[in-house]
């Protein structure tokens, strides 16, 4: 499974996961198509998986 990892000027970064689609026009420009899976942030201030969503879970134990 392909991975792509894209990054900013803002310094902001994200990881994806997902099936390669080949490459397509978008206006003037030709782009590589990821049928997205999978999403993972790694910045603070909290470094999770975000997309699918993980559903929320109450904290039980300290």
């Amino acid at each position: 499974m392909p991975a792509a990892r894209s990054l900013c000027l803002g310094m902001t970064d994200v990881l994806t996961r997902g099936t390669y689609e080949g490459l397509r026009w978008v206006g003037p420009h030709r782009c590589g198509v990821l049928a997205v899976d999978w999403v993972y942030n790694p910045m603070l201030p909290v470094p999770q998986q975000i997309y699918p969503p993980v559903p929320l879970e109450p904290v039980s134990d300290f």
